[in-house]
């Protein structure tokens, strides 16, 4: 199907659309690693646009179930620019580090529910707790920023030859970057798995959410976010940096 057509797909054929999208994403990842030890470089341009894929499908599979992400003003960019692509895999990369937080807490607190509970009770102890996390997790989302930020420059010289300016990809980058690209897939995936099963639960979680995100006007800023990202000459990642830089430093002028 050609790109254009995505934005103009109908609901009800948008989850048979994403499940064919996901299989060519899974093939790109098969095609990867086929080749990963004799041409590293091609298997991480591979692995790219299997992510780039997965981010087209989960757009379809949450429009099939009642979302309008292909609504929002200038979304059809998502479909043709793949830099914006890995901006939604940034997002997502971010979701991933949380959710191994959320699981290790909650495990903590099935081992140790009493001492977890006192903490809760000492506002003190929490916020000295949260604002180490804080710092920590800012600086693993630099780290991801500047690994996405880095996308394009793989891409082109997984598929291209420029040794004036690039250096190749090596056999162990290759495994590196595979690792941190399967993950935000699997996340991906999980949502997309969630999304076809029937749970009356889930359900009424899925409604309020979309309801909220039309109330709140969650499209609206959507929009804007992306109108910004499509702006000539202007760096995403570097300002999403800053802003990470400006959050950190409000938390430590707060200790102070």
């Amino acid at each position: 199907m050609s790109q254009r057509n995505f934005i103009t797909l109908p609901k009800k054929e948008c989850l048979s659309e994403a499940k064919l999208i996901i299989a060519n994403a899974e093939k790109k990842a098969r095609s990867a690693e086929a080749i990963a030890t004799s041409d590293p470089g091609g298997a991480v341009g591979f692995l790219i646009i299997s992510t780039e894929e997965m981010v087209k499908a989960l757009i379809l599979t949450l429009d099939s179930n009642g979302f309008k992400f292909r609504e929002v003003a200038g979304m059809d960019n998502l479909f043709k620019n793949h830099r914006l692509r890995y901006l939604v895999a940034l997002i997502f990369a971010m979701f991933g580090l949380l959710s191994e937080d959320l699981k290790t807490v909650t495990l903590e607190a099935q081992k140790d529910l009493p001492r977890l509970m006192r903490l809760f009770k000492n506002p003190r102890a929490m916020e000295v707790i949260v604002k180490r996390y804080l710092f920590m997790k800012i600086e693993q989302f630099q780290g991801e920023i500047k690994f996405f930020e880095r996308m394009d420059t793989m891409r082109q010289i997984g598929f291209y030859t420029d040794a004036a300016q690039n250096v190749p990809i090596n056999e162990q980058e290759y495994h590196v970057v595979r690792k941190r690209l399967i993950t935000i897939q699997e996340v991906m995936k999980g949502i997309m798995v969630a999304y076809a099963t029937d749970n009356d639960v889930f359900d009424k979680i899925k409604i309020r959410f979309q309801k909220q995100m039309k109330t709140e006007g969650w499209y609206d800023k959507l929009g804007d976010l992306v109108k910004r990202i499509n702006k000539p000459n202007v760096n995403s990642y570097e300002a999403l940096a800053n802003s990470l830089s400006n959050f950190s430093e409000d938390i430590r002028s707060g200790q102070d």
